[in-house]
């Protein structure tokens, strides 16, 4: 304890803080919602923080024609206009390493800070196997990826009920994961002890091996992880065909007690077990979408729809 007065950056020599402090508020009451809600805005819109709040329920428009029931926690879009960004918030050139790749459903930021792991920005390509052009980002399969700092930003990790859709492109990779989820045993998506999902890591799916189906090293593609808690089964489908399912045990998250960062591009990090090197992804990202349940039958089609007319897939 401190023995008047208030102390900043530790007590004493006890536990002392090594790092930076930018910025501290102290109320002498107790503060409202409302004001709780504006100082978040404020620091996130100062320092390039997201800010956790419930995604809403709501009707959510994939395009002018499609949508689906529900709000995203996240959806990152290559294309979508001012998402792309440097370290100060400015658009990325074509060819260049991006700092910052924002959420276009609540304004989050997927981020990389340290400048050699930072995948680039390709403002134009035809999609493989397509004859539509669209953005992406391009991962080099050598430590490239975008980190997703605290959990609570997918939702609720009581809950293993998940979707992640993702319209991406191999670079002749043939082992990869597209995103690194901090749960045990769960490397691509929401944790069930024995689900993985890297499009050739088939014998990672069970003990015994399961092959995965629909998918290729190279070309665009669409892959929908659907993680069902009461039903207990672990769905992946290629562009809404089914490729493989698995009923699951022992969901359970290690995202708190082991400090592991969700990743895109490449497995969690974790501050205790380090980071895998293994199974990067090379190739481009286009398009991500992720939600704190389980989309709807009517979610899923839509979903597929809307990708398979935007990226010609």
């Amino acid at each position: 304890s401190v023995a008047a007065g208030a102390s900043l950056g530790g007590v004493g020599t006890y536990n002392p803080l090594a790092g930076y402090i930018l910025e501290v508020l102290i109320f002498n009451t107790v503060i409202e919602d409302s004001d709780w809600d504006t100082i978040h805005t404020y620091l996130s819109a100062k320092y390039g923080l997201n800010v956790y709040a419930a995604p809403s329920t709501s009707t959510y428009a994939l395009d002018g024609t499609r949508s689906v029931s529900m709000n995203p926690a996240f959806h990152l879009d290559a294309s979508e206009a001012n998402t792309v960004l440097t370290s100060a918030y400015a658009n990325v050139a074509d060819g260049d390493p991006v700092y910052y790749w924002k959420d276009k459903a609540n304004g989050w930021y997927a981020a990389q800070t340290t400048a050699s792991r930072q995948p680039n920005f390709v403002s134009s390509r035809t999609v493989g196997g397509s004859s539509e052009t669209s953005s992406a980002i391009y991962f080099d399969g050598d430590g490239e990826s975008f980190e997703l700092w605290y959990a609570q930003w997918f939702g609720d990790y009581t809950n293993a009920s998940k979707t992640v859709v993702v319209i991406f492109e191999p670079d002749t990779d043939t082992q990869f994961e597209l995103l690194g989820i901090g749960a045990i045993d769960g490397s691509f998506m929401f944790g069930a002890t024995t689900s993985y999902c890297g499009t050739m890591r088939g014998t990672r799916l069970d003990p015994n091996g399961v092959s995965l189906s629909g998918f290729t090293s190279t070309n665009g593609q669409i892959v929908e992880i659907y993680s069902d808690a009461s039903a207990n089964t672990y769905n992946i489908s290629a562009a809404g065909s089914a490729a493989i399912t698995q009923t699951t045990t022992s969901w359970a998250t290690g995202m708190f007690g082991t400090g592991e960062v969700p990743q895109i591009g490449g497995t969690s990090l974790s501050n205790t077990a380090g980071e895998s090197t293994a199974y990067r992804f090379k190739g481009w990202i286009y398009e991500m979408l992720i939600f704190d349940n389980i989309v709807t039958a009517d979610d899923k089609t839509a979903l597929v729809a809307y990708a398979e007319a935007k990226y010609g897939l």
